[in-house]
């Protein structure tokens, strides 16, 4: 993948870094090559942006003024308006890497509309686009069930689900109310959702951070999480809709056990369909590149 990106100075926009850990080896990739640039995380959480930052930085020698932090919804087309101004007058006419990693774009319900607004509104023909996201080989109902229990059987992963309402709420989470409902969507993917149950028997009322109530009636429910494993040609198909073509891709398919199915992670290389067509290189980001 190494040989499908430009030349030069490289300039990295992260579109939501998470913990900061694969920015900081993306980062550490790029400087190996000497094309190391403007470092410019973007998060609707201040908090996020801090510790991404602190981590993705950690042990790199990144000049202050090369760092330029943030604090978007980048899923608004005004808000890409507003951040492609602001890297336009940042980097002018070099190129850009763009990434969304850790199968971000599966937790927004138009992901595919997501995609084809991120390369609408930013990827010009010299920039490059990394996008990371969930893979299944197989699509039945008996798959998407095993996809929903494999974060239902993460202690974990129950914690983060429930952490936005323990820290703007002040509900009392019984963890017996949540449900992890996996089903199929299309030919495109296996959806999971995350669900939370008011199973009280009454109405609770939901006292949020600026003190006002919202009434949370019996039966009710409120969806946590969202997240998809893409079939291969239901990325195609997003792809194509976005009208980006691969110029790289590491693929890990998973390992299937006899008690589940294999689910991997596959992380693209994109360029606009307008971008001169560049072959993959034999060099897929190395040892030294983000993987799942």
């Amino acid at each position: 993948m190494g040989n499908a990106l430009p030349d030069g100075p490289l300039h990295y926009v992260s579109l939501g870094p998470g913990t900061g850990q694969k920015d900081q080896a993306l980062l550490r990739y790029l400087d190996s090559r000497g094309q190391s640039a403007c470092y410019i995380p973007v998060d609707v959480s201040a908090e996020m942006l801090r510790l991404a930052q602190r981590e993705a930085l950690q042990h790199l020698h990144v000049p202050a003024g090369d760092v330029l932090p943030v604090q978007l919804d980048f899923s608004l087309p005004r808000n890409l308006d507003r951040l492609s101004t602001v890297i336009r007058r940042t980097v002018g006419d070099e190129p850009v890497l763009y990434s969304l990693l850790g199968n971000t774009l599966a937790n927004f319900d138009s992901d595919s509309q997501l995609l084809a607004l991120l390369a609408d509104k930013l990827l010009r023909p010299q920039d490059r686009f990394l996008l990371e996201i969930a893979n299944t080989a197989d699509q039945s109902d008996a798959v998407a069930r095993a996809a929903a229990q494999e974060y239902e059987n993460s202690p974990r992963f129950r914690e983060f689900v429930t952490s936005a309402l323990m820290q703007y709420t002040d509900l009392r989470i019984d963890m017996n109310s949540l449900t992890y409902e996996g089903t199929v969507e299309d030919d495109r993917a296996l959806k999971v959702k995350v669900i939370y149950h008011n199973r009280t028997g009454e109405q609770v009322e939901l006292t949020l951070p600026d003190r006002s109530t919202v009434p949370f009636p019996d039966r009710d429910t409120i969806r946590l999480y969202l997240s998809r494993k893409y079939t291969q040609p239901g990325v195609e198909k997003m792809l194509a809709e976005a009208r980006v073509v691969k110029a790289g891709q590491v693929h890990d398919t998973g390992h299937a056990a006899f008690d589940r199915p294999a689910f991997g992670m596959t992380l693209l290389l994109l360029q606009s369909t307008e971008a001169p067509r560049t072959p993959a290189g034999p060099d897929p980001f190395a040892a030294s590149g983000p993987r799942a």
